[in-house]
């Protein structure tokens, strides 16, 4: 039995079939229970609503109250509440039963809804039936229509559509009541609309909007014409009607668009062509004006001739770039210490054959890409951020910030960048292959991928993602890695890039991070991340799992055609590994067999990246132990992958996406979009239908530039690529639709005899040439203090040993690198006290410093009469500048001032390693899960110099007192003055100079090194943390001369 009341809205629900039975009679007993306890409840709430479930099973009552959001007095709400419980009991219920087991009541006894049910109404917090479990929202229709001219009513009805929006949204956004009201005033003779929305305040903004939108797309084009509405389902409503209903100013106003202005006439035209003859305003405007013009070319001369000139000395600088590295060749000294050049925009336009389309390689997130060669034969990839992009120059700045500091084999290398007035350009190497989409998604070219070269890519994307998460300084998250951003060198070694996405962390908090700007590319962004902004390492390792699950199948993803009735790969993916048929899933052009258990493995890693709950994915760290042990290794089995269980639907004439579907918060220039129905709905019908599939729709997914919704009878697409035949049948331009149009301010009179348009004129100019010099000043006084900035820093080395002059400049926000005034030093290190000294390097002493802002250095000053120490610095610089990892030293700058050469790194509390190990007291506190984690960061470090670098390194010099500590006992590998760098493979060399007891045989006979001379002296540090005891040490060590001798002859005892 349903009843409904003329001023409210009160629905009755029966036990169901339910006889008078004494179960029958508890259930009446603990409905009248709630209502004795529920008014109170609501009425102290802050936000007058309350739930609460009394009873025991199977008689359990769940109800809510809610006031309505204009209802400020306690007293007032509690009573609403009473009485509504008293009406709805009050209600007579059928002969064969006790009490309603179910109501729902809004306004019938105030401005207050009542809900109760024997059903679990609380469940869910997004519940969006009435209490009997009906999906479908409850309605009341004022009878009567807007009625006059068709084009005014439709005006109307578009501006209360568009009222209904704007309420709905600033409901959905008003925290904590989750209540909005407005009113449409037509300006006609039609009467205003007021409006009211309100959800449950336990709902989430998206949630409520959701529920809300989902009500609107009941309201098809024929019951849009009905003056007045109520739609209501448990958790929100909506209301609207011609006359004030609720008790408040409306909160928001939509009127229409302003009318024309009324052509003048012949009298306005005269008077205003007299007014317009008074020329003795020229003067005023005229005169501050040239003062302005005069000033600026003043200031602006002389700025523009050093810029210039600076510029030219910078480009100069830039310029000179490390030639093929070959075997014990020494760097060339370049005061910029870095591979990164501002090019010219002319030399880039030179480059790329001004931006030629035979030149154009593909199109990124932000810009196109171009392949440019340089005179002296160099080839570059440039891409030029596009200059309609209102985002780009952030990602623009992100990218080369971020590119410029980072130093690993598989991340792309940014060689420079271009920025002049509207252009931003970034210059990257060259690699000839493309991306790795060119290949997987292409059945002739993957067959020239066999299952080694795949193999070799997925675990350089591992380890290069790898060193974003953890081994960087920089904590970074990719956010955006996808096959198109996954480049190919000569040789098929993957490497990382665009990053303009990414986010930066200067510590360990990357676990759990929010935004409100979702980006990334649909398809490979991670549930948590797409659904409620919050993305973390494990974001990345969701795309990496997806990106394993494309190379292994040569599918895309996203509109993968052949998966099984599954609208993307994880799905058709899961679904093989629970039949234990995945080697369906795996491309025919990887066979033979002979490596299906290689390929097992990484179906089985990739499943594990891609698990719906992020806490259960692995690190990047976990998936490349994974990768390289033993295939005999069990690895875990993976838990049910987020998106499986979205299917696509069966509807004739759908499309699929065959493009995965970008998200950058709508910075597109050009969206298509396609809506259909089957053809036997009616007009009415498919706006329904069309209306519902919106509701659907948050905030979240409307940020993302392509995407698509599917019902049995209707469907929506949109993507930022023409993905039909035919040219649309309707354009919408980019201006802005009708806005709500606020209050209106009341107006000023001018004073008398004044004319209004004369006083900003005379204003304007003074204040114009005010805020110039302000500008100017400012920036005069920044340049004049930004020698003694340790952020930013410029410095010119004049006399350097062998009559070298070097031009420096370094900036903080492309390195962290500085070029320290010698007093600066001096003053930091109390004029190198001996209270500061910490110890005493290969080539010079080592002093604990700290300057004026708190900052404490260690400062190792070389020795005056070392005859190699100055080669041995500029190894240390040049090498150190270029390093980013967490287990190695970090070098803050340098200092050269006639015979004083410095090198300025990061403070460590904990000294050095063997300040521990070898001291009775100390090395107590290191317990054995503390050593186990020095070992593994110092073979990181190794691993690091030795593979991941774009330059190898062998450190030759590796011992106790070269391994750093920090605060958390971190290891931090340190003293590269006898390092020796390599730019290929060719990592054997020939010469003699190490600590003794840490030497290889060969090195220290023959003079022959090789990264296994560091493999040597690693494995005796590692013996030495073990026993505590030195190898060139010879008690307790029987008849040994050292320690090596010793630990093998008690292995083979």
């Amino acid at each position: 039995m349903k009843m409904n009341t003329v001023a409210g809205v009160l629905l009755l629900f029966l036990l169901g079939g339910l006889t008078p039975s004494p179960a029958a009679a508890d259930v009446c007993d603990n409905i009248k229970q709630v209502a004795a306890t529920l008014p109170k409840n609501t009425s102290s709430s802050p936000v007058h609503f309350a739930t609460t479930i009394f009873g025991q099973a199977p008689d359990v009552i769940y109800a809510l109250a809610l006031c309505r959001g204009d209802v400020l007095n306690d007293t007032a709400c509690g009573e609403c509440v009473a009485n509504t419980f008293d009406k709805v009991l009050s209600q007579t219920p059928p002969p064969e039963q006790k009490c309603y087991a179910g109501a729902y009541d809004y306004g019938s006894a105030g401005p207050c809804m009542v809900v109760y049910s024997v059903n679990d109404i609380l469940a869910r917090s997004n519940n969006t039936s009435v209490p009997n479990g009906d999906d479908e929202p409850f309605s009341k229709w004022n009878v009567k229509n807007f009625t006059g001219d068709a084009d005014d009513v439709g005006r109307i009805v578009g501006l209360k559509q568009e009222l209904l929006l704007e309420t709905v949204q600033r409901a959905a956004a008003a925290e904590p009541k989750r209540f909005a009201t407005g009113v449409m005033d037509s300006g006609t003779t039609f009467p205003p609309v007021y409006s009211l929305a309100q959800c449950t305040p336990d709902l989430s903004t998206g949630d409520c909007q959701a529920c809300l939108r989902r009500l609107l797309g009941t309201v098809n084009s024929t019951m849009a014409l009905r003056m007045g509405a109520q739609i209501h389902v448990i958790r929100c409503y909506f209301r609207y009607e011609t006359y004030v209903f609720y008790d408040s100013q409306p909160m928001l106003r939509v009127g229409p668009s302003s009318p024309p202005a009324p052509a003048p006439n012949p009298a306005a035209v005269a008077k205003h062509k007299r007014r317009m003859s008074k020329l003795w305003a020229i003067p005023i405007v005229a005169v501050p004006l040239a003062a302005a013009a005069f000033l600026c070319f003043l200031f602006y001369s002389p700025w523009f001739r050093r810029y210039r000139k600076g510029r030219a000395m910078r480009l100069q600088a830039g310029s000179r770039r490390t030639q093929h590295l070959q075997g014990d060749e020494e760097l060339v000294w370049d005061g910029k210490n870095s591979e990164f050049t501002v090019f010219d925009f002319e030399q880039v336009l030179v480059a790329t054959d001004h931006f030629s389309e035979e030149n154009k390689l593909g199109q990124g997130g932000f810009g196109a890409v171009y392949k440019g060669q340089f005179p002296d034969g160099l080839q570059i990839a440039v891409k030029r951020l596009a200059s309609h992009s209102g985002q780009g120059f952030t990602e623009f700045k992100n990218e080369v910030q971020l590119i410029a500091k980072l130093q690993h084999r598989n991340l792309v290398r940014l060689l420079g960048c271009c920025s002049q007035e509207e252009e931003k350009i970034l210059v990257y190497e060259y690699l000839p292959n493309k991306s790795l989409d060119f290949f997987v998604f292409d059945e002739s070219r993957r067959a020239l991928m066999d299952w080694s070269k795949l193999l070799v890519i997925i675990e350089g994307i591992a380890h290069g993602l790898l060193y974003l998460h953890k081994h960087s300084r920089l904590r970074v998250i990719h956010r955006d890695l996808k096959p198109s951003n996954i480049l190919l060198d000569g040789e098929m070694n993957p490497k990382i890039s665009d990053f303009g996405l990414a986010k930066i962390f200067s510590s360990n908090n990357t676990d759990r991070n929010t935004t409100q700007r979702v980006v990334g590319t649909y398809g490979y962004m991670a549930p948590e991340y797409a659904s409620e902004g919050i993305f973390s390492i494990k974001s990345d390792v969701f795309s990496f799992g997806v990106l394993v699950l494309e190379i292994l199948s040569g599918k895309r993803n996203s509109g993968s055609q052949q998966c099984g009735g599954f609208i993307n790969l994880i799905g058709y993916a899961w679904q093989l590994w629970e039949e234990e048929r995945w080697i369906e899933l795996v491309d025919a052009s990887l066979f033979p067999k002979s490596h299906s258990a290689d390929m097992m493995r990484c179906i089985n890693i990739a499943l594990l990246c891609v698990q719906e709950n992020a806490d259960d994915r692995p690190t990047m760290a976990d998936v490349v132990s994974m990768l390289s042990s033993e295939t005999t290794t069990i690895l875990a089995e993976p838990k049910q992958p987020a998106y499986f269980n979205v299917r696509v639907g069966n509807e004739e004439g759908s499309t699929t996406a065959t493009e995965a579907c970008s998200i950058n918060d709508m910075t597109v220039s050009v969206l298509y979009s396609l809506a259909q129905c089957t053809p036997d709905l009616s007009a009415g019908d498919f706006l329904a239908c069309f209306r519902w599939i919106m509701g659907m729709v948050n905030d979240t997914v409307f940020v993302r530039n392509g995407g698509r919704i599917l019902v049995l009878r209707c469907n929506v697409r949109f993507e930022t690529f023409l993905f039909y035949d035919g040219a649309p049948m309707k354009r919408i331009t980019s201006s802005s639709g009708p806005q709500a149009s606020p209050v209106p301010a009341p107006t000023t009179n001018t004073r008398p005899g004044i004319k209004p348009w004369v006083i900003p004129l005379i204003v304007a100019p003074p204040l114009a040439i005010v805020a110039f010099c302000f500008i100017f000043y400012c920036r005069w006084k920044r340049r004049r203090y930004r020698k003694g900035n340790l952020r930013l820093r410029r410095k010119r080395a004049n006399k350097f040993q062998g009559g070298d002059e070097v031009d420096w400049e370094m900036e903080a926000e492309l390195s962290e690198f500085s070029v320290f005034d010698f007093h600066q030093i001096l003053e930091a290190t109390n004029n190198f006290s001996e209270e500061n000294k910490l110890g005493e390097g290969g080539f010079g002493p080592v002093y604990k410093g700290q300057f004026p802002e708190g900052i404490e250095i260690a400062v190792k000053r070389l020795a005056s009469h070392s005859g190699e120490g100055f080669i041995e610095f500029k190894n240390e610089v040049q090498l150190i500048a270029k390093l980013h990892h967490t287990n190695l030293v970090r070098l803050l700058g340098c200092c050269f001032q006639g015979e004083e050469k410095i090198l300025v790194y990061e403070y460590l509390p904990n000294k050095s390693l063997d300040f521990f190990i070898f001291d009775e007291n100390r090395k107590s506190l290191l317990d054995w899960n503390r050593r186990l984690a020095i070992i593994e960061g110092i073979a990181e470090g190794l691993l690091y110099l030795h593979k991941h670098l774009r330059l190898r390194v062998i450190h030759r010099d590796l011992k106790p007192s070269n391994i750093l500590l920090d605060s958390e006992l971190n290891p931090k590998i340190s003293d590269f003055g006898l390092a020796k760098i390599f730019s290929s493979n060719n990592t054997e060399e020939s010469t003699t100079r190490s600590g003794c007891g840490y030497m290889a045989p060969v090195y220290a006979s023959e003079g022959l090194f090789s990264i296994k001379s560091d493999v040597f002296s690693f494995g005796v540090l590692v013996i030495e943390i073990l026993s505590g005891k030195r190898n060139s040490s010879t008690h307790d060590c029987g008849d040994f001369i050292n320690i090596l001798g010793y630990v093998s002859f008690l292995a083979h005892k």
